[in-house]
């Protein structure tokens, strides 16, 4: 059963820290896999928005 289903003023947050928490988590226990998938991630969005 989703938690938070009927509570859509929640996802916002909800989201938020779910990013945080998996950037900290990454940035623990694997900071240069992080790093350069971040980097690749960023030249890659980039692109796509340049080709917008």
């Amino acid at each position: 059963m989703p938690i938070n289903a009927d509570k859509p003023h929640l996802w916002k947050a909800d989201t938020r820290a779910s990013v945080d928490q998996f950037n900290r988590w990454f940035m623990e226990f694997a900071p240069k896999a992080y790093r350069e998938t971040r980097k690749k991630t960023i030249g890659q969005v980039e692109q796509g928005l340049a080709l917008t």
